[in-house]
């Protein structure tokens, strides 16, 4: 015989497969789950729980594509894209149709080089203590114990002879 936990749980995944309407569960097992429902009142609960779930569903407009609504979805993915209604378009050049794309570019290249030179800079150099603790002690906030130092090599200014 099951527990009445292993019962509740059976009755549970019963519920969520097939719905609270007995006469839709597998014949094996229904009139043990009725009885269930009529005996225990967490069982009864759940059995509620599904019905009212049922309710709500069925009083809910149907969802579905209508043959109108695909027709006007295809109607749309057919037109080009200029003749669509309401439509706003973008113009952008044809790839290779005489636009020169490596002049603008340049600008943006020499950025993300100059921010990378400037990193390995304040890192190598060991700069980025002072970065990072004076915006902290500006805000009012002690972190000097969770600071730490990094140093290229693993030889700290103290431990540096030259």
């Amino acid at each position: 015989m099951m527990t009445q936990d292993k019962s509740l749980e059976k009755l549970a995944q019963l519920l969520e497969r097939h719905g609270a309407d007995a006469s839709r569960w597998p014949d094996t097992g229904r009139a043990a789950m009725q009885a269930l429902i009529r005996t225990n009142v967490a069982a009864r609960a759940l059995a509620d729980e599904a019905a009212a779930l049922e309710r709500v569903l069925d009083a809910a407009p149907p969802v579905g594509g209508t043959k109108a609504l695909e027709s006007r979805i295809l109607t749309l993915i057919s037109e080009p894209e200029d003749t669509r209604a309401g439509a706003q378009l973008i113009a952008f050049p044809e790839p290779g149709a005489g636009a020169d794309h490596s002049a603008g570019n340049w600008g943006a290249a020499a950025l993300l080089a100059a921010s990378l030179l400037v990193g390995i800079w304040v890192g190598a150099g060991g700069y980025a203590e002072s970065f990072v603790r004076a915006p902290l002690e500006a805000a009012g906030l002690d972190m000097s114990d969770q600071i730490s130092s990094y140093y290229v090599g693993g030889i700290s200014p103290a431990e540096d002879l030259l």
